[in-house]
């Protein structure tokens, strides 16, 4: 990524020359793209909730430079022991491109008082 300045020239048989020089800027405007997602989960009050990290790549980021965040939102639901967790996983590459994607996991209470 960067600016780069290329100068040409061009000398003819007389010794007649001319220069030109052209200035080329690359970018990455392409966001990282998402090789693994970990699926939506329906789980007991009993369970554990699992964890998994997304896992991606990037055509101009290194692997171990792509920064990986999440945030976890509860909704409520229809009784303090039935919920959903919904969690936000971001990536994004060292030019600021991200992409998110969102996993469900859902709680239910399956064990009578």
């Amino acid at each position: 990524m960067g600016e780069t300045t290329v100068t040409y020239t061009a000398t003819d048989a007389s010794g007649n020359s001319a220069i030109v020089t052209a200035t080329a800027t690359v970018t990455d405007a392409a966001a990282p793209t998402l090789t693994y997602v970990p699926g939506d989960l329906d789980l007991t009050c009993e369970d554990e909730v699992p964890f998994e990290w997304i896992v991606a790549e990037d055509d101009a980021t290194a692997q171990s430079d792509l920064a990986y965040s999440y945030v976890d939102s509860v909704i409520e639901g229809s009784c303090s022991t039935e919920y959903q967790i919904l969690r936000t996983f971001t990536v994004s590459d060292a030019c600021g491109n991200s992409t998110s994607v969102q996993q469900l996991l859902s709680i239910t209470d399956e064990v009578a008082p």
